[in-house]
């Protein structure tokens, strides 16, 4: 007896083999939010290229381009709600106070919650 899914899962496999998801996405994106089409991740190039505004602790210039590596992006507001999550699982009272301010600056819709 299979699963009631299996075919549901070995139909995912095969596209998943060739290569599938959403046409002229990377990684199975969503075409019609620009920016997600690697489904919101920061590749190296693209985070060493954000200015420091876009990161809620910039780097001390110590990285390439005299630019340091900078702590919880937040070039958009997933980014921002993933910092905020982030910084409240392990930074610091003064690293949560530095990020939540610098979050809530940028994007002041988003409630912590």
């Amino acid at each position: 007896m299979t699963h009631p899914a299996q075919g549901w899962i070995d139909a995912a496999a095969k596209k998943r083999k060739r290569g599938g998801g959403v046409e002229g996405c990377a990684r199975g994106g969503r075409p019609d939010r620009p920016g997600k089409a690697k489904g919101g991740r920061l590749d190296a190039e693209e985070r060493q290229d954000l200015p420091s505004s876009d990161f809620a602790l910039p780097g001390h210039g110590n990285g390439p381009k005299g630019a340091g590596a900078g702590s919880y992006p937040i070039p958009d507001e997933s980014h921002g709600r993933n910092a905020l999550a982030r910084v409240s699982q392990r930074g610091s009272p003064e690293e949560k106070a530095r990020v939540r301010a610098a979050v809530h600056r940028k994007f002041p819709g988003i409630k912590e919650g």
